[in-house]
């Protein structure tokens, strides 16, 4: 066989190699897909999160009602009225998704600006998002955070608007990630903040305790009921250990560690790493998926 004279052999070693490389390291368009599907899936764990909490603080009132009318405290037509009343999470969870959302429009521009596409609507979304979060309101305590926090979040989005409005070409990308830095660490003091408020503390379990609480004692009352016969109490015991459990609140940490990748693969970002950046992406959006699959709100 003839031998490769040593420019030609030089050649194909330095194309042999390139190939390696290119086999090791992800498509120009993986990071762009990661960046919008860990943002998209840290949303959707942020609603359910809240979802669960308001199921979670339904249920421990509802029982608690049903609990005083079986022990005959509370009459029925008061206990039908009494019912639809609920601590309302709805405008918390709206301030909560108004900063997801920003992060999913900040993931979007990350996205077209490394698929080269000009997305003009991305912009509009963004400062269509600092207006949505303005016009909540400013009352703290109905969305069951502090003043402090509230301006920190509406800071957060409107910083992060602007650095989406700002850098859209592709040499910009690294300057947006450094803009939109701050921003993404307040929104996830945010997260963090909520787990150490709702889970960290007795809030979430008290949620717990007080259902088995109350179910505890619409069974006793149940079996002390000398109007029901053991047929019939067999049938609640029966409906009980099959239908009931309590609903639970326990996303919080799930959330916060994706965010946290999330934060560092931005880190990533601003120093051109895409490749790296994407791995951080992956564990991020498995994070998410992960507090999406955990106790599935009660429907």
């Amino acid at each position: 066989m003839r031998r490769l004279d040593g420019r030609r052999a030089m050649t194909l070693a330095a194309l042999a190699t390139s190939l390696e490389l290119a086999a090791c390291q992800a498509p120009p368009t993986q990071p762009a897909q990661n960046f919008v599907s860990a943002a998209t899936a840290l949303a959707q764990a942020e609603s359910d999160y809240f979802d669960q909490i308001q199921a979670a603080s339904d249920a421990a009132y509802q029982l608690e009602q049903a609990a005083f009318y079986a022990d005959h405290k509370l009459p029925w037509k008061t206990l039908v009225s009494q019912l639809p009343a609920r601590d309302d999470f709805s405008k918390a969870k709206a301030l909560r998704m108004a900063a997801m959302t920003q992060l999913q429009n900040y993931a979007q521009q990350v996205s077209a600006i490394l698929t080269a596409s000009t997305d003009t609507s991305i912009a509009t979304a963004a400062r269509t998002d600092v207006a949505d979060l303005n016009q909540l309101g400013t009352n703290a305590g109905v969305m069951k955070i502090s003043a402090a926090q509230l301006t920190l979040i509406q800071t957060a989005v409107g910083d992060l608007a602007q650095a989406i409005v700002a850098n859209k070409a592709a040499s910009q990308l690294q300057s947006l990630a450094q803009q939109a830095s701050k921003p993404i660490q307040d929104i996830g003091t945010m997260v963090d903040a909520d787990k150490a408020l709702i889970e960290d503390t007795t809030f979430a379990n008290a949620l717990a305790r007080d259902q088995t609480t109350a179910m505890t004692e619409i069974l006793e009352i149940a079996y002390t009921d000398n109007r029901l016969n053991s047929a019939e109490r067999l049938s609640v015991y029966s409906q009980y250990r099959t239908n009931w459990k309590p609903a639970l609140v326990t996303k919080g940490a799930d959330i916060a560690a994706a965010m946290q990748k999330l934060k560092t693969a931005n880190d990533e970002m601003q120093t051109g790493s895409t490749v790296a950046a994407s791995v951080w992406l992956q564990q991020a959006y498995q994070l998410a998926q992960q507090a999406l699959a955990t106790q599935p709100v009660k429907k």
